[in-house]
């Protein structure tokens, strides 16, 4: 695990972009995913949502939590399929993402030809252990590097807030924020 600082100043603009994208998605546990090429430039966006076409104006599926489940579609999939959709190929990227990689996002980004994955270190609840362990299985015999950030402290900035927890109730704020403010360093106040 390596701390947020210590990332390349690509590496945590990238991981602020995720976040920044991650604020697009319509629920309560808001995921984003950047994929991003060789030279650094960004090559698809993804957020955990609904497929395109479906839409849930009414919010009715906030009350059907099995049924949203089976639909949302996770963020690495999203900036995967963006990607296909424009025919931007995904080859030797790297995924950048906001949350640990489920098994079926780690399959898929394999499948990409995506080559390295940047995630938060997020504690999830304990019911995903079995499947953050069969991502790591899927990436480690693929030799997909796999860079786990820990959180960084106390990085509250001028920065818009975005209050984020965790699955034990514990406040990511920080984390966060400290990656939007590198991505959004050099934009006007």
């Amino acid at each position: 695990m390596i701390d947020f600082k210590n990332l390349s100043p690509i590496d945590q603009k990238m991981l602020g972009a995720a976040c920044h994208f991650s604020g697009w998605s319509h629920y309560r546990v808001k995921v984003g995913c950047v994929l991003a090429n060789h030279g650094k430039s960004i090559l698809a966006t993804g957020h955990n949502d609904l497929p395109l076409g479906v839409e849930d104006p009414e919010g009715a599926l906030d009350h059907q939590r099995e049924m949203r489940r089976m639909l949302m579609q996770h963020a690495e999939a999203n900036a995967i399929s963006q990607a296909a959709r424009h025919g931007i190929a995904t080859q030797g990227a790297t995924a950048y993402v906001t949350h640990p990689c489920c098994a079926q996002c780690a399959g898929q980004l394999v499948c990409a030809g995506v080559q390295r994955v940047v995630h938060f270190n997020m504690r999830m609840h304990p019911s995903w252990n079995k499947n953050l362990e069969l991502s790591q299985f899927i990436f480690s015999k693929n030799n997909i590097e796999c860079v786990s950030v820990k959180p960084q402290p106390n990085a509250y900035t001028k920065h818009r807030r975005i209050q984020r927890f965790d699955a034990k109730g514990t406040n990511m704020e920080p984390m966060v924020q400290a990656a939007l403010d590198v991505f959004f360093e050099n934009e006007p106040a």
